[in-house]
């Protein structure tokens, strides 16, 4: 009796894990939501944008910079492309001292998302970054998972 009654929760635990957080698919509407860029400036994020570029990890941080420092100065606005580090899970002292300098020299604006509620509705793969395409209204057109500058190139390379 008690395996059974545990085996039932921890069928009901995985379902709830599965299940909980909704991320975000083709067709739906990205979420119009307001970030701090870099330097502390807040910026709607749906607003003008066609292609949300956004990074989870120091792999894949690096990899969509060194591609798109490659670009030209008025790649980001031409395109309209909005870069998205993602941040929560980022240690606060790591963070401090050795990531949020490397991103505030960016040359180009980079948004920055530390709600963790936010965050686990974006999309993603392991050492990917996603990109998502949008319609005019903000709906989700298309989603990448790029894991390599040729892919970005390919998928953001116009």
């Amino acid at each position: 009796m008690l395996f059974s009654m545990v085996s039932v929760m921890l069928v009901i635990l995985f379902w709830i894990m599965a299940n909980g957080s909704t991320s975000l698919e083709v067709g739906q509407t990205f979420p119009n939501l307001v970030l701090p860029d870099q330097h502390g400036n807040l910026h709607q994020l749906r607003k003008n944008t066609r292609w949300v570029v956004i990074t989870f990890d120091k792999r894949t941080g690096v990899l969509a910079r060194r591609w798109l420092r490659e670009k030209p100065q008025d790649f980001f606005q031409l395109w309209q492309i909005t870069l998205v580090a993602e941040i929560s899970r980022m240690p606060k002292r790591l963070g401090e001292q050795q990531i949020m300098p490397k991103i505030k020299e960016f040359p180009r604006r980079v948004l920055l998302a530390e709600d963790p509620d936010i965050c686990e509705n974006f999309p993603h793969k392991m050492g990917c970054v996603t990109v998502m395409e949008l319609s005019p209204e903000g709906r989700i057109n298309h989603i990448f998972f790029p894991d390599s500058s040729g892919d970005l190139e390919a998928i953001l390379g116009h």
